[in-house]
Parts: C-alpha cells; structure tokens; sequence
C-alpha cells in the first residue's frame, strides 16, 4: 500500500527517469553519428564551400543562436574550399560552432568567429569563441575522450569533441585547443591541401 505523501517522490522519481534517458538517446544519438562519420570517411571527397557550409551550420542551430543572441564571424576568404567529405565537414562544424553557442558566457553578447587560412600545404580553419572557456592546465588530458564533459551545468553528451578528434584523424588532419576560463576557447583544425577531389 503507497503511503499519501508518496506523490512527491514518485514524481521526483519519474523525473531522475526522464533526464536519465533523455541523456542515454542523446548519447546513442552521438554513437551513430560518430559510426556515420567512420564509414563517411571511407566515401570519396568533395570541393566544399566553407562559407555556404557555415552558413547552413549556422541556420541549423538557429533555435540556440535566438536564445542566446549569438553573432558570427566568417571570414573564409583567403581559403574559401577544401575538398573533404561533406557530411563530415559537417559534423566538425556543427559539433565546435554548438559548443562555442552552448558554453557560452552569460554576461556578454556570444560571437564565434570561423576563418581560414592556407598554411604550408595545409588547409587551417579556426573556430573562436568569447565563452566559458576551460582550464586547459587540468583537462587537456580528457579534451577529446568519450562522455567528459567540462561544465556540469550545460546539458550535452560529452562526446562531440571525441567526434571531431575521430574525423579529423581520418582525413589525417590535426586539431589544436587553446583554452582560458572566463575568456573563451580557440580550436585549429589543419587539412592536407588538395586541389582535386578523391575517387572512392
């Protein structure tokens, strides 16, 4: 027989329900697309427009950028393509640009600029943010392992920046963060430069 005053803890309950597997889909969420983006890379590459591609990145998390009244910077100019396989350009944009949104820092205005740069036989595309940022002298060490996450109070899975370290592995790229708390997060990704496509 349940107790009258059970009706609290039962909803208590219920709810430690609900958050536990609203996080567990999201989670199985990021698994699939990390399995995406493993056999994506075995696909052939494509010219991507940086600008175009940011743009529809950016359109995509529009629900967060009204929330919290983001601004973009795109300056893509002097490397305005690359060649690489879309769908996961995709996902490295969408996972660093959300993030530069999600930490974002309460008490200023959130800009995220994305540019691009030839290096010496690279493709360079920085993503920066004026956010949380992290103490990198800490965590370095976890940055891009499964399920960590930095700030306890953001909703998330943990697992975008183990994404984006995975794809850009397989394109053998490689993936530099400079972080400071209370100032922001830097994020380099340099690409082998190609001038033309790859046939699968």
């Amino acid at each position: 027989h349940m107790p009258e005053d059970a009706g609290p803890m039962i909803t208590k309950i219920v709810g430690f329900i609900e958050s536990a597997s609203h996080r567990l889909l999201e989670q199985l969420q990021a698994m699939l697309e990390l399995s995406r983006a493993q056999k994506n890379s075995e696909q052939s590459t494509e010219e991507i427009e940086l600008e175009y591609m940011v743009k529809e990145v950016w359109a995509a998390l529009s629900a967060d950028v009204e929330d919290k009244g983001a601004v973009l910077n795109l300056k893509v100019e002097q490397a305005p393509r690359l060649y690489m396989e879309p769908e996961n350009m995709r996902s490295v944009l969408q996972n660093l640009i959300g993030n530069a949104i999600k930490y974002s820092a309460p008490d200023r205005t959130p800009i995220v600029e994305v540019s691009s740069q030839r290096g010496a036989g690279q493709i360079i595309i920085t993503i920066s943010d004026n956010g949380l940022g992290m103490d990198l002298q800490k965590d370095r060490g976890k940055l891009f392992g499964m399920f960590n996450r930095f700030h306890s109070h953001v909703e998330g899975t943990g697992v975008g920046l183990y994404i984006v370290k995975q794809i850009v592995d397989n394109h053998h790229g490689a993936i530099e963060v400079e972080s400071a708390p209370g100032v922001g997060t830097t994020c380099e990704l340099s690409f082998p430069h190609q001038t033309t496509a790859s046939k699968a």
